[in-house]
């Protein structure tokens, strides 16, 4: 049975897209997608044993403790994004939600 489609969108915004710039191209172009959208093997598949591996795995343990401590998936989205910013996002220095203010 397959996956719906907005899983691997998913996979690939929170795990993929943030390991360092270039490796998401090139895994890519080792494993591309057929005509129906899907790929003969798992892109952690064309990932080095010395330096890919252990860097997933860093990085997954990071993204799974940050869904552990998120009460709900906006929060978990935040909270990538601040702990893992695209190169030209700007974050912000407050929570959108946090009310308090900072009398000086």
């Amino acid at each position: 049975m397959r996956k719906p489609r907005i899983v691997g969108k998913i996979t690939s915004q929170i795990v993929y897209e943030k390991l360092p710039p270039g490796v998401l191209e090139e895994l890519k172009a080792k494993n591309p997608a057929d005509d129906e959208g899907t790929r003969k093997h798992k892109h952690h598949q064309f990932l080095t044993e010395d330096i890919g591996h252990p860097h997933l795995k860093d990085h997954l343990l990071q993204v799974i403790m940050l869904m552990r401590v998120s009460p709900n998936w906006k929060t978990f989205e935040r909270l990538i994004a601040r702990a893992f910013p695209a190169p030209i996002q700007q974050i912000s220095m407050f929570d959108e939600d946090d009310e308090s203010i900072i009398d000086m």
